[in-house]
């Protein structure tokens, strides 16, 4: 297995354990509110329509309830976030921040599946 062989999917469950310290480099300008920490939408300004889950199961799922239920640009996982705020849509660049968060980009195949 080689890091170029995880799946989207398995690169935003690698990140849930990271999400509150993600959350935070995101959006510094977040605010608490029990599991959650939240901000007015994906441009990071205050307010609380968009939420995101920090800790305890589905760690990093997030959603904007200011959003249309059928706008797929309103809810998703981690990597969905980064792909939506650092990666300025492009999943790419999201997967690859990704990588190097979890300090994986460069490691080899062997010391990849160890981890």
């Amino acid at each position: 297995m080689s890091d170029s062989d995880l799946s989207v999917r398995e690169i935003a469950r690698m990140l849930e354990p990271m999400a509150e310290s993600i959350v935070w480099q995101l959006f510094p300008q977040a605010r608490r509110d029990g599991p959650f920490l939240c901000v007015g939408s994906l441009q990071g300004e205050a307010g609380k329509s968009l939420k995101i889950k920090i800790r305890g199961s589905n760690a990093g799922s997030w959603a904007d309830y200011a959003t249309s239920k059928g706008d797929p640009m309103g809810k998703g996982d981690l990597l969905k976030l980064m792909q939506h705020t650092i990666g300025n849509g492009d999943l790419g660049a999201a997967v690859r921040e990704a990588k190097r968060m979890l300090s994986i980009d460069s490691m080899d195949p062997d010391k990849l599946q160890r981890h």
